[in-house]
């Protein structure tokens, strides 16, 4: 696997080495070649991702036809909405280049928070940001689209 700088990322630029120390221990890093999903539509989702490397296209089923609504970079975060809700996902996220990613789980999050960890405090905060951003995104496309 190839070595990833979280320091790097801008998402990540204000986290201590003690949250990022904290991040790289709950949130294992996995790889992606170019054309794997990381999350599907309609699936059930019980994690989220953060872009270490690489790249990722949503794409979402509009009318019978897959329809791409955005790409996302290294530092993003993608499908945190498992992380808030119980809900099955919105779109799927494919590798448009190979990818390494941080996945965090939903029970390591709770577990965070209920420890009251800053790294679950912060994380929070950028869920909701991401949220927003993500949707401006596809509500911008989808625009276009329909």
């Amino acid at each position: 696997m190839a070595q990833i700088n979280l320091r790097a990322l801008e998402s990540l630029a204000d986290y201590s080495n003690a949250e990022l120390k904290l991040l790289a221990s709950v949130a294992p890093a996995r790889e992606y070649e170019q054309g794997n999903d990381l999350c599907v539509e309609h699936a059930q989702g019980q994690s989220c991702f953060v872009l270490a490397t690489g790249e990722v296209t949503i794409h979402k089923m509009i009318d019978r036809n897959e329809k791409e609504l955005a790409t996302l970079r290294a530092g993003s975060i993608v499908g945190q909405m498992a992380l808030v809700d119980r809900s099955p996902r919105s779109a799927t996220v494919r590798a448009s280049k190979y990818t390494i990613a941080l996945e965090l789980t939903r029970e390591v999050f709770e577990r965070l928070l209920n420890a009251h960890s800053p790294l679950a405090l912060r994380f929070q905060s950028q869920i909701a940001i991401a949220g927003i951003r993500q949707l401006r995104m596809a509500t911008t496309t989808l625009a276009g689209i329909l």
